[in-house]
């Protein structure tokens, strides 16, 4: 009885070594809210600090302006606080270029380069994919007052998704978002401002290899008056299980989203 006590404790004590060691984020591959506007629908493991840092080139011309946008850099820090759950801080240094083209303004050029979109959130993760069940994440992002006097929000700004990942082949994954955001987000047409709009994001995924990813999204903002429809496509490259590079760019497909957009990033998690 004495020895078989002991064989069993002996067999518990292995499998927990072995779950510890499946699970902590050295081995975890790293899966990133880069590339894309898409988010993912999963949290990074229990302890585990991870970087996403972006570079980011947007146009959009109309026949009365010429607005250029740079994010040097886009920053965003998740960290595992439970093995559901992960804090978030995002930011971004913006440079932005507007210039006046319309015949009858005069020929004036903006510039404004500061940090802005400053966020604290959470992500929580509720389901994990199995069969037809999706992975189901809830993230809760809240853009603060920070940042530079022009660029910066001037009111805390609550933005919420609901994120959704189906594995549908050992290569092939379907990912979507839906969510609402309040932002102030001025119309030149009417002169109104609009608080809230909804937003959705409808992508595939495709491993190459299993260090090579493609992937092409559509998405969109629903605002009051109009909707904003673009479209982007990209790749992912992990060098390491927890390294990851990346390449992206999308083009506006309605009158009111940006002509075009270029991405390019780098993802770490920091080992424990």
């Amino acid at each position: 009885m004495k020895k078989l006590i002991l064989a069993l404790l002996a067999l518990f004590t292995l499998e927990t070594a072995f779950a510890q060691t499946e699970t902590t984020p050295e081995y975890e591959e790293i899966e990133t809210d880069r590339p894309g506007v898409g988010n993912a629908a999963t949290v990074v493991p229990q302890g585990a600090l991870q970087a996403e840092i972006g570079l980011q080139f947007q146009n959009d011309e109309t026949n009365f302006y010429s607005d250029k946008e740079y994010l040097l850099p886009e920053v965003l820090i998740r960290y595992g606080l439970l093995n559901f759950l992960e804090l978030r801080l995002r930011g971004q240094l913006t440079h932005r270029v507007l210039d006046l083209t319309g015949p009858a303004l005069p020929e004036n050029r903006f510039t404004d380069t500061g940090l802005n979109r400053v966020m604290l959130g959470t992500k929580v993760q509720f389901l994990k994919n199995q069969g037809a069940r999706p992975d189901l994440a809830l993230q809760a992002d809240f853009e603060l007052p920070a940042g530079d006097e022009t660029l910066k929000a001037d009111q805390v700004q609550p933005k919420l998704r609901l994120n959704f990942k189906n594995r549908l082949s050992q290569a092939l994954s379907l990912n979507y978002n839906v969510g609402v955001e309040w932002e102030e987000n001025f119309n030149t047409k009417t002169g109104e401002n609009y608080k809230r709009f909804g937003l959705y994001t409808l992508g595939l995924g495709y491993k190459i290899t299993e260090t090579f990813q493609i992937f092409g999204e559509a998405f969109g903002e629903l605002h009051q008056n109009d909707m904003q429809q673009s479209f982007d496509a990209g790749l992912a490259y992990k060098l390491k299980p927890n390294f990851q590079l990346d390449a992206y760019g999308g083009v506006g497909l309605s009158e009111e989203a940006p002509d075009y957009f270029v991405s390019a990033g780098v993802s770490y998690r920091l080992p424990k």
